[in-house]
């Protein structure tokens, strides 16, 4: 991570009144020491922010460098003060296009410090629902990742739609034409739901560690919340695995239908020039420069000669329509 990034501190003291914001490292300190829930929020912060923060938060060394390399995998690891999670959110481009979002979270005794290098809506959005008051988490800072968390994973219905979407399309296309520009976007789209399900998988799996396993800073309450976005990304990766299967159908049937194409042409090309075998023998024969040849200076020569031609063409034409050739 690089540059001076931004710093949100929220503590939430009770249940009838919005989170109280906190902006000096000082007030941090201290309302970590009396016991209130507190949420750090650091979007693409420094290294003096980060080493400030590390000064209040007992974070593990390991998982610090995790949160400064970016694009890890998705997963859940418990150190002995703290639980860090790295899970993934998406931004739609357009199409079937996305970007990861990447949030690297520590939930501790009382706290919750998330740390992200750009902005996350979902992040955001529970930001503002904190500070105006619809969102009390007094109770526990794990509700915070709970509600976070519920955001990255409802970040993956728009994309979800435009692939259902552009799937139909593709099938619509395959009943009309099957053209290299519909291989192309049968690719682009598969390649997306790759990526799609290389995100969607690994959350589950740490969806499924937080929600079943006794860990000391998530109340089981909090685990019947995660449950539920387990189930999410449950239906999520079917419906992913779903569309893998109607794509590779949809490449599989755009195959035949390319090479019933090429045999229908190759089947063509071999009736024209078996139709132009009999006119090639019979111009090469009477076309050898002989002297004494039959019927060479006969007044009929070239009547005939064409006659035999087309009797020769329509004796072919009978015998591919009989074998259902033509």
């Amino acid at each position: 991570m690089s540059g001076r990034g931004t710093i949100i501190t929220l503590v939430d003291p009770s249940a009838d009144r919005p989170a109280e914001v906190l902006t000096r490292f000082e007030d941090i300190r201290r309302a970590v020491e009396s016991g209130n829930p507190v949420w750090v929020d650091l979007e693409n912060p420094d290294e003096s922010q980060i080493a400030e923060v590390r000064k209040i938060f007992p974070f593990h060394p390991l998982a610090l460098e995790d949160v400064m390399h970016a694009a890890q995998r998705a997963k859940v690891e418990e150190y002995e003060k703290h639980l860090f999670v790295v899970a993934f959110g998406m931004r739609h481009v357009q199409g079937t296009d996305f970007e990861l979002l990447e949030l690297d979270a520590f939930l501790g005794d009382g706290y919750l410090a998330t740390f992200h290098e750009e902005p996350i809506p979902a992040v955001s959005e529970l930001i503002d629902r904190c500070r105006a008051g619809r969102f009390a988490f007094e109770s526990g800072a794990d509700r915070i990742l709970y509600a976070a968390l519920d955001g990255l994973v409802d970040s993956c219905f728009p994309l979800l739609d435009q692939l259902d979407a552009s799937i139909d399309e593709i099938e619509s296309d395959l009943l009309d034409s099957a053209g290299s520009e519909l291989l192309r976007d049968i690719f682009l789209v598969r390649k997306n739901l790759l990526k799609f399900r290389k995100l969607v998988h690994p959350q589950r799996e740490v969806l499924g560690h937080l929600a079943s396993r006794d860990y000391p800073w998530i109340a089981a309450s909090v685990r019947t919340y995660l449950r539920d976005i387990h189930d999410h990304l449950w239906r999520i990766g079917e419906s992913a695995d779903t569309y893998r299967e109607i794509l590779d159908t949809a490449v599989e049937t755009y195959l035949s239908q390319a090479g019933e194409r090429t045999n229908r042409i190759i089947k063509f090309l071999t009736i024209i020039a078996t139709m132009g075998l009999p006119l090639t023998f019979i111009t090469s024969f009477f076309g050898m420069n002989f002297a004494h040849m039959p019927g060479l200076h006969h007044p009929a020569a070239v009547p005939i000669l064409v006659g035999s031609m087309v009797a020769a063409e329509a004796a072919l034409l009978v015998v591919f329509r009989k074998k259902g050739w033509l």
